[in-house]
C-alpha cells in the first residue's frame, strides 16, 4: 500500500510539474501597444461572430494541453489502482488454493 502511494506521488508531481511548464512554453511578454491592438482586433471579430464552442477556446488559448494532462493523470491513476487491485486479488486467490 505504501509503495503504491509513493508511486502515485511520484505520478502526480511529475505530471503537475509538467503541467505548470507547459503553461508557460511560448508565451513572450506582451507589451502595451500589441495588447490594446488584440484587444481591439478581438473586439472587432467578436461582434462579427459568435462565440467559439469550448474545446476552441481552451485550444486557442493554450488551456487543451491542460485538460488532456489532467485526463492522462486521472487515467494512470485508475490504470495503476486496477493493477494494484489485479495483484492483491491474485494473492488472496493464490493463498486460498493452498488452503484448499
Amino acid at each position: 500500500m505504501q509503495k503504491m502511494n509513493k508511486i502515485i506521488y511520484l505520478m502526480v508531481f511529475v505530471l503537475s510539474s509538467f503541467i505548470g511548464s507547459a503553461q508557460e512554453i511560448n508565451k513572450p511578454e506582451p507589451n502595451v501597444k500589441d495588447t490594446l491592438l488584440t484587444n481591439l482586433k478581438n473586439n472587432a471579430l467578436s461582434e462579427a461572430q459568435p462565440e467559439p464552442a469550448m474545446a476552441d477556446a481552451f485550444r486557442s488559448e493554450g488551456k487543451i494541453y491542460v485538460v488532456i494532462a489532467v485526463l492522462v493523470i486521472i487515467f494512470l491513476c485508475i490504470i495503476g489502482y486496477l493493477i494494484y487491485l489485479d495483484v492483491k486479488l491474485r494473492k488472496i486467490e493464490n493463498n486460498t488454493k493452498e488452503k484448499l
